[in-house]
């Protein structure tokens, strides 16, 4: 989008966040299709096409020239998404918290290293002043109040200018609460909190202040807990599925729930011999069932390998599902080497796992930048050597200092016949090494 001088003077300090944010927008947007129109709306195939949504319209500066060309499949695809404005509104809304907590970090950060270079810039002059250790501590003392003060009146300023920038409907809401009695939540006159996201914080939830509520009005409303859930499937005999992911492969058996305990916030279940055996391995599972709103994920306490009984702790719903690859992306047996050109460099990489429309590799050199077309040239097996097409379409920090992109694979009809061999002949190797290793174990 090209905006105005004006705007777009005003926006140059936030190019690093544009900068780094295509890949949020896609998963916002993404997140936002499978809230609103079912979880097999859309694919992360259309990633790209998300993608070039963002760049047409929501990043200052560019012009649509810069920009690759679609297809005409992707052209409709695009103009469907930008139709559905449910979806683009809240995936904007997103955005702006992003934003907001972007710039918050930036400027505690901008303050915290303000303050240290301040108190010793003060704590110098003082000693070159002549002061002894005991005039300088009271007067840093003096000074970290006044700071303290400085820093309260500017909290207080930026609450009652995001009170101020609130629309109608926030504004009519807020005035709502303000006028309500007592007994619907707060006397007259009585001041309210504004929270990070512009509107009042209920009665009582401000950290130390308001009267301590009923139990029962403490717990309206409230979502249950995953360990409430999970009581829930118990009473009803559910036998909800585990999940996991064993190199790249998809592993997912009922359980049954043995045993619920409420202080401890823990559970057991008695799990299928193989997923026991991938349980033992990972140190974690993800439980799912149609009666959750998400899957709930759990880490091992301890596993009886021998009756196939895990002790689950730390249950929390998992951030964006789980299983949620609509093709199976496979590790390889042994690394796989590999090169990546792309932005006039090359540079020399490992495959991490693959799918047919898509990858993860690792590199030691300085990966190349998402959103950025490459050409990667691939031995999965031994004289067969691929050269794909495709784009970054992310880039993380992976172990040992290495980093992983994500590139998404361009269709080519011969390189998928034979990833797609590839990608099964792997996930019937992992599958029978399961099978071996829990007879071995468990035999």
């Amino acid at each position: 989008m090209t905006a105005t001088p004006g705007v777009e003077q005003s926006l140059r300090t936030l190019a690093p966040f544009f900068k780094q944010y295509a890949r949020h927008f896609v998963r916002h947007f993404f997140s936002q299709m499978r809230l609103f129109h079912g979880e097999n709306a859309v694919s992360n195939e259309a990633a790209p096409v998300v993608g070039y949504l963002f760049y047409r319209h929501f990043y200052p500066g560019i012009s649509t020239a810069q920009l690759p060309k679609l297809d005409a499949e992707q052209m409709a695809q695009y103009q469907e998404f930008l139709k559905d404005t449910m979806v683009l509104s809240a995936t904007l809304q997103a955005m702006e918290k992003d934003l907001r907590n972007w710039l918050e970090k930036r400027v505690h950060k901008q303050m915290m290293a303000f303050g240290d270079f301040t108190a010793h810039a003060f704590a110098d002059g003082l000693r070159e002043a002549g002061l002894d250790a005991e005039e300088i501590s009271i007067a840093e003392e003096k000074l970290a109040r006044r700071m303290a003060a400085v820093e309260e009146e500017v909290a207080i300023a930026v609450a009652e200018k995001t009170a101020a920038s609130m629309d109608g409907e926030e504004a009519k809401e807020a005035a709502a609460d303000a006028d309500k009695p007592a007994a619907e939540g707060g006397e007259e006159g009585e001041s309210r909190t504004i929270g990070s996201d512009g509107k009042p914080v209920p009665q009582g939830e401000e950290e130390g202040e308001g009267e301590e509520q009923p139990a029962e009005e403490e717990e309206e409303g409230e979502p249950p807990t995953p360990l409430e859930l999970l009581m829930q499937l118990k009473e009803s005999g559910t036998t909800p599925l585990c999940f996991n992911v064993y190199k790249g492969v998809p592993i997912s058996y009922e359980s049954e729930i043995l045993d619920i305990y409420d202080v401890s916030e823990q559970v057991v279940l008695k799990l299928h011999r193989y997923q026991s055996f991938v349980v033992g391995e990972e140190r974690f599972t993800m439980i799912k069932d149609e009666a959750l709103p998400f899957p709930i994920q759990a880490d091992v306490v301890s596993l009886q390998r021998d009756c196939h009984e895990v002790k689950l702790e730390n249950l929390r719903f998992a951030s964006g599902g789980a299983g949620g690859r609509a093709t199976v992306r496979v590790k390889p047996a042994e690394p796989v080497p590999m090169t990546v050109l792309g932005d006039g460099r090359k540079i020399k990489a490992t495959l991490l796992d693959i799918s047919a429309t898509g990858m993860g590799v690792l590199t030691t050199d300085t990966p190349i930048s998402v959103d950025h077309k490459v050409d990667v040239n691939i031995e999965l097996e031994k004289g067969q050597n691929l050269a794909l097409h495709g784009i970054v379409m992310m880039e993380k920090e992976h172990a040992n200092g290495e980093i992983m992109m994500g590139i998404n694979i361009q269709p080519d009809t011969n390189a998928d016949v034979f990833i797609s061999q590839y990608v099964y002949q792997r996930q019937a190797e992992v599958v029978r090494e399961i099978q071996q290793k829990s007879m071995d174990l468990f035999d």
